[in-house]
C-alpha cells in the first residue's frame, strides 16, 4: 500500500509500505478520508516526534472495513466506519471510572501504532473492544 511515512523531523515520504493484517479481535479499515490536525503538524515540526520511526501519522480517520479478525462479529467488509484513535487499557483506575482520556497506559494511531495517512489502517483489539469503531450510515458521503 502507499503511505505517508514519517522518518524524522520535517521528513515525511510517500512510499510503499506493507499492508496491515487483522489479528484476532482487530479490524483493518480502508482509509477514505484522514484529517490533518495541529497534532500532526506539531509532530512533523519536532514537538512530540514518535519514538518508533519510521511510522505513519494520522488519527482522524473514516473509511470502510476491509478485513475483520477472528472473533469480530459487529462489523463486516464494506461497513462504513469512523474511528476513535486512542487505545486505552480498560484496566487502570481511570478507565474503570470511565475516564478513558486519562488512561495510564494509552497509545494511539500515529503514536504507538501506525495511523491513517495510508491506504489501510489496522485497529487493535483495544480500540475495537471499547467501541472505538463506529458504524456510519450507508449513505454517509466521504466527500463531505
Amino acid at each position: 500500500m502507499k503511505a505517508a511515512v514519517v522518518h524524522g523531523v520535517n521528513d515525511i515520504r510517500i512510499e510503499e509500505y506493507p499492508d496491515p493484517e487483522a489479528g484476532p479481535g482487530e479490524v483493518v479499515v480502508k482509509t477514505r478520508v484522514a484529517g490533518i490536525c495541529a497534532t500532526d503538524i506539531k509532530t512533523l515540526l519536532g514537538q512530540g516526534i514518535p519514538k518508533d520511526l519510521p511510522t505513519i501519522l494520522g488519527h482522524e480517520v473514516v473509511g470502510e472495513i476491509a478485513e475483520t479478525g477472528a472473533g469480530v462479529q459487529d462489523f463486516a467488509p464494506g461497513d462504513r466506519v469512523g474511528v476513535y484513535p486512542i487505545a486505552v487499557c480498560g484496566q487502570c483506575r481511570y478507565c474503570r471510572q470511565g475516564r478513558h482520556n486519562l488512561c495510564e497506559d494509552e497509545f494511539g494511531l500515529g503514536h504507538g501504532i501506525e495511523g491513517g495517512f495510508a491506504e489501510y489502517v489496522r485497529l487493535p483489539r483495544r480500540i475495537v473492544d471499547i467501541g472505538g469503531v463506529v458504524r456510519l450510515d450507508d449513505d454517509f458521503a466521504f466527500e463531505d
